[in-house]
């Protein structure tokens, strides 16, 4: 099964394209995605951002090519290509187009690989007797690094908060900035009928459970009088945190995966009103924006989240267990008035920072600059 699986994974990114606008009179190649239009996933929001980009592309008049950026060769003449990886990579080599433009969601690799390679290096070292004998499945690492793209596009556009464009202008002059999307899920936004449990905190994310710092999450809290509620695709990532959460029921709850949404989910995430993420490296840490968009959980969160901070974002100062331990004892300082009231700030400001609107308009904005320029 495995072997089919592969197989047909293998094929969806080396021969399938998706044709859209074949009345475009310019020609775009977009190597980003495919899968979303073969079924929806309504769990990551990258789904969202590809209608975008293609309704976008349309609207200047594209004939659009999409294909998977895992893709290692493509043919053809294009007049623009837009986004990121293996297939993006090829074309900028072979000169197929006029334009570049790079479509970052993360980090530049460079900074990404170093930053998961240590987060690695300090759990190992924090837990030496700990068997985990495959480190790449707990960190994200990128093998193709692409550094062609990032040095040859005519421009980058990157989705992020300053500190995020800061490290990509360390390798080109042409960086615009845009904020993320997100899934609006409909629930119910009225903070004062929660019903909320006190000194209760959700670690939300995704694979890379170590990469997105929930080794230190589970540390600062053991001992204390916070419960950590751990959410998440992970099922095969836990087992190096399990003598912990069996030694900690009361410190330490695993849930799992969380289909956002569902019932579980809204149960969940009205009752909380904090969620960490103590990650090394994000673009825009969408699990946090679709907590804060839709229920308005207050963030702890480091400065490679990608996220300006405010009085309502509590901003963990380093990847160690006693900044995070710190940050957590703050927000559970926070009177129950505060917290709620806090929550429809944090609820009412993301909605109008990251709604799929204004994440068009940007996108759409810093498109056309860069294929303006020369």
């Amino acid at each position: 099964m495995n072997k089919i699986k592969r197989f047909i994974i293998s094929i969806v990114l080396n021969f399938i394209s998706v044709k859209r606008n074949k009345k475009g009179t310019k020609k775009a190649l977009l190597s980003f995605i495919v899968h979303p239009f073969f079924y929806n996933n309504k769990n990551h929001p990258n789904s969202l951002e590809l209608k975008v980009i293609v309704s976008i592309l349309e609207k200047l008049d594209y004939e659009i090519t999409v294909v998977d950026y895992r893709r290692k060769k493509i043919f053809g003449k294009y007049d623009l290509v837009f986004g990121f990886g293996d297939c993006y990579e090829y074309a900028i080599i072979n000169n197929i187009a006029k334009k570049y433009i790079l479509y970052s969601t993360g980090s530049p690799a460079f900074y990404q690989n170093q930053n998961a390679i240590e987060s690695f290096y300090r759990f190992k070292l924090a837990n030496p007797f700990v068997s985990s004998d495959k480190p790449q499945k707990y960190i994200r690492l990128t093998e193709d690094i692409w550094p062609v793209q990032l040095i040859k596009s005519d421009s980058i556009i990157t989705i992020g908060n300053q500190y995020v464009k800061s490290l990509f202008d360390m390798f080109h002059s042409n960086v615009k900035l845009i904020p993320s999307t997100c899934f609006d899920l409909n629930v119910n936004t009225n903070v004062d009928n929660y019903k909320i449990e006190a000194n209760s905190i959700l670690w939300f994310g995704s694979k890379g459970c170590i990469h997105k710092g929930l080794d230190l999450c589970i540390d600062a809290v053991i001992g204390s009088n916070v419960k950590l509620y751990i959410a998440g695709n992970i099922d095969d990532e836990i087992e190096i945190f399990k003598d912990k959460i069996i030694k900690h029921p009361e410190n330490i709850e695993y849930i799992g995966f969380l289909n956002i949404g569902s019932d579980d989910f809204n149960n969940y995430l009205e009752r909380i009103s904090f969620v960490i993420l103590p990650s090394c490296s994000e673009g825009i840490a969408t699990s946090i924006v679709t907590v804060a968009y839709n229920y308005g959980l207050i963030p702890l969160v480091t400065k490679e989240c990608g996220f300006d901070f405010d009085n309502n974002i509590i901003e963990i100062l380093s990847l160690t267990t006693n900044d995070v331990k710190k940050a957590i004892n703050y927000a559970m300082s926070i009177d129950s008035d505060n917290v709620k009231n806090k929550r429809k700030i944090i609820r009412d400001n993301f909605r109008k920072k990251y709604n799929n609107s204004n994440f068009r308009d940007a996108l759409e904005e810093s498109l056309r600059k860069s294929l303006k320029e020369e």
